[in-house]
């Protein structure tokens, strides 16, 4: 078994480039400044900015960021070369609304707690599920309970049931709890984590297939592949996070050039597909993956754009 947790929110800190101060390779960015700074505080940082960033050193095309929110028809990227537009570009995350917010919560620090009534370091996962409105009393009253009968040193878990306690915050989805007993020189301290995602280390090619096919039939695909509607090249910028399935996050693993996916069936209109890995960034060597084919599926991260 394999497994990966998401890093504190990712961040695009690049150049901003204005028309006339092209730089092959990086993106003109047509958002303001406000927009910019309100991308980047998203759980996912400014994952528009690191879309166009990877277009432009994939393709060589001068990439331009343009959706400014004043048109909804706006595609996100558009495509030079030459000064003649030879495409469009649109950027969708998969993302699921209540594991958004958590890991916003994690990335503001708010679940992170220092208390005088504990004594050890604790780690617990809170699910997207679980209830964080008085998450931290909740987790006081029952650590500090563990430790006055000296359970907390037995803490484990792969054994949540041998205590009464872990159990109970099990059932409000808060899972995976251990301690390191060791007195601190000050307040103890609980480091609440974001749900993680695991499964074989085997790579299941099919299984990855079968959820693009799905995703790009999905309604949160249909309205974006519809505004690159009449474009030379209509591209589709996917960033996947934890709530897609296994095989997707082991597929965006591999460290060859070539993806052995079957070739996807897209949509009518969609020239250009792109997957990326949004909530868990790449520290892979850099490799170049992206392919200009038409119905093709290159597989772009930063760290093919570095």
């Amino acid at each position: 078994m394999r497994s990966r947790r998401p890093w504190q929110r990712s961040t695009f800190c690049d150049r901003v480039l204005v028309a006339h101060d092209y730089v092959p390779g990086y993106p003109t960015d047509l958002r303001s400044r406000a927009m910019v700074t309100r991308d980047a505080a998203g759980p996912y940082g400014d994952f528009e900015g690191r879309a166009a960033r990877v277009v432009a050193r994939a393709t060589g095309l001068h990439t331009f960021i343009q959706d400014d929110n004043r048109s909804p028809r706006t595609p996100d990227l558009r495509m030079e070369d030459l000064g003649r537009i030879v495409g469009v570009g649109e950027v969708v995350t998969t993302t699921d609304g209540a594991r958004a917010q958590q890991l916003r919560a994690f990335s503001n620090g708010e679940l992170e707690f220092e208390r005088k009534e504990l004594r050890g370091t604790w780690w617990v996962t809170v699910t997207p599920l679980a209830r964080r409105v008085g998450l931290e009393r909740t987790l006081v009253d029952a650590f500090s309970k563990l430790e006055a009968r000296g359970d907390h040193t037995r803490v484990s878990p792969l054994h949540p049931e041998l205590f009464p306690e872990i159990a109970e915050l099990a059932l409000l989805g808060l899972t995976e709890i251990s301690c390191n007993p060791t007195p601190q020189d000050g307040p103890g301290k609980i480091h609440g984590l974001p749900e993680g995602i695991g499964g074989p280390v085997a790579i299941d090619w099919d299984g990855c297939a079968a959820w693009i096919s799905e995703f790009l039939r999905s309604d949160r695909c249909r309205g974006k592949v519809e505004k690159l509607q009449g474009a030379g090249e209509s591209h589709l910028y996917v960033g996947v996070t934890g709530a897609d399935p296994w095989p997707v996050h082991q597929a965006l693993e591999i460290l060859g050039s070539e993806v052995p996916l079957p070739a996807p069936d897209l949509p009518d209109g969609l020239t250009h597909l792109w997957i990326d890995d949004a909530e868990f960034p790449s520290c892979r060597r850099p490799r170049e993956a992206a392919r200009r084919r038409p119905r093709s599926c290159p597989v772009a991260d930063m760290s093919s754009a570095r």
